[in-house]
């Protein structure tokens, strides 16, 4: 059966909608709210996204981005949630903000915000705060 994608935004999703075709007779009505659609080139920011809401959102023991699957495993001195992913050949490393530190993402992780802070080559690259992406800068 061949389906003709059209493009418009999918209620189901959570966060960055505009990056997904919605397929013509495509399901929108699943539990874990995800899509059946086909995803267009996904950017850094719609896997630091997809990376966060599956841990910290949905509970997720195993993170998918495309069709591979990372495991989230907790860090062995805080107990935080961390998942390790490859994105375009680089490993990033998501960890759950600890909200005990006196930063401010800490202010909103005790507040009871979903936060997620992500590692690169031993630097900090992002932060994800209730689905909005700050990237830190060069």
């Amino acid at each position: 059966m061949w389906f003709t994608a059209r493009e418009e935004k999918c209620p189901a999703r959570f966060e960055a909608p505009e990056a997904q075709i919605h397929l013509a007779g495509g399901d929108c009505s699943s539990k874990r709210r995800r899509c059946a659609v086909a995803s267009l080139a996904m950017t850094f920011e719609d896997a630091l996204v997809a990376v966060w809401r599956q841990v910290l959102v949905e509970n997720a023991e195993v993170v998918k981005l495309g069709e591979k699957a990372y495991p989230v495993t907790m860090s062995k001195a805080k107990r935080l949630r961390q998942a390790a992913f490859v994105f375009e050949g680089k490993t990033i490393v998501g960890i759950e903000q600890n909200p005990k530190t006196k930063s401010r993402w800490a202010l909103m992780a005790r507040s009871g915000k979903k936060v997620m802070q992500f590692i690169q080559e031993r630097r900090y690259v992002a932060v994800v705060a209730d689905g909005k992406v700050i990237l830190y800068g060069k």
